[in-house]
């Protein structure tokens, strides 16, 4: 017989719950459901949209006599799953009962709740861990294996404690992250072009990649034979390996701008907002980095006679003369250029992963080059 908990036993909050069944029910295969309750607030998605609220009196939604108490009404996405209607049904039900549920039990390693007449009307699982180790991503650069269904394409660049940059079979992106107690956030995902030559497989395939950008995380095994593992919050699996550069130093290459990136700070956010600004169509601007110095094109007019610095990951580049054209053509043009040298003058740091490269400064500018 399966060991029931006492109504003294305390709920766990903070561990994530994998719904079994509804009411008896199995789920559809392939559906995944989930809840997390901390204190007074509960989170989850329930196959369709992402779901959460606190309780108004701050009170706990789980209390150590057994009592639960979902708050009401859960705000949640209007994400509409069309063509996906048994998927809507059991989101229905699912929420219903929730909404419905008064007293919760553990019995053995899963978390029942049960509504005002003792059924038990909802049968979770904890969440499984990921094989590995929760271990510090800063400085790592990856990219798909296919392992887990999808191309074995793109990247995934962990330039700092708080940004990543990448690319998927259609369009760059850049995007901010966040980690805390093994789990991984990605709050804000910007895409850098509109894909326009990508057909509908390609976008479902760059879709699998930044959705799979999710909430846990693991890296295991060493060297070459590494992979991070990483699962979203709709239960999508990603696996990546290790990516190599595709040349190891500045000066190897001739570098094409693709777009600015800005990050802000938000007050009371862990991490910035993104802007990004695509270069100007019909103009182009590069970058190469040479034994001598530094030159390339600023959109409008050509430069050179730098001089660079580079210590590890650190970038520093002086002395830039240009020629003194003026363009009119396309509009634009030369507040473009004005803002590509004036991060040139103040930039201090860079990262290539795999072809790309990304300068940034300390006050939160950057630029992300193609390899040319």
């Amino acid at each position: 017989m399966p060991s029931a908990s006492s109504p003294g036993d305390t709920f766990p909050h903070g561990a994530e719950w994998v719904l079994e069944s509804v009411k008896g029910r199995l789920l559809i295969e392939f559906s995944y459901i989930t809840i997390e309750v901390a204190g007074d607030s509960i989170t989850g998605y329930d196959g369709c949209n992402w779901f959460g609220g606190r309780s108004e009196d701050g009170k706990p939604v789980a209390v150590a006599n057994g009592t639960f108490t979902s708050p009401s009404p859960l705000a949640s996405t209007l994400r509409g799953c069309a063509g996906l209607e048994p998927v809507m049904e059991q989101e229905a039900a699912f929420r219903e009962e929730l909404g419905q549920a008064a007293r919760f039990r553990m019995v053995n390693d899963q978390l029942e709740l049960l509504n005002e007449a003792g059924e038990v009307t909802l049968v979770f699982a904890k969440q499984t861990e990921l094989p590995g180790q929760s271990t510090g991503l800063e400085g790592t650069v990856w990219q798909p294996t296919g392992e887990s269904g999808g191309d074995a394409a793109g990247s995934l660049a962990f330039l700092d404690g708080e940004m990543v940059a990448g690319t998927t079979v259609c369009r760059d992106f850049v995007a901010t992250y966040q980690i805390s107690e093994g789990g991984i956030g990605f709050p804000n995902i910007a895409m850098v072009g509109t894909a326009p030559n990508c057909s509908g497989a390609l976008i479902e395939s760059e879709s699998r990649l930044t959705v799979t950008l999710g909430s846990d995380y693991a890296i295991a095994g060493d060297g070459d034979s590494r992979r991070l593992t990483l699962r979203s919050s709709e239960g999508g699996m990603q696996t990546l390996a290790p990516l190599p550069p595709a040349v190891e130093k500045l000066d190897a290459a001739t570098w094409r701008l693709k777009a600015f990136v800005n990050r802000y700070p938000l007050e009371g956010f862990p991490t910035p907002r993104l802007e990004v600004m695509e270069t100007l169509s019909d103009t182009e601007i590069t970058l190469s980095i040479y034994e001598s110095g530094v030159g390339g094109l600023g959109g409008c007019n050509s430069y050179g006679d730098g001089e660079f610095r580079v210590e590890g990951q650190s970038l520093t580049i002086e002395g830039l003369l240009a020629t003194n054209m003026e363009c009119v053509n396309p509009p634009g043009v030369m507040g473009q250029e004005m803002r590509y040298f004036d991060l040139l003058d103040a930039v201090t740091g860079f990262r290539i992963y795999g072809d790309r490269l990304f300068i940034h400064t300390d006050d939160g500018r950057a630029a992300v080059f193609e390899m040319e």
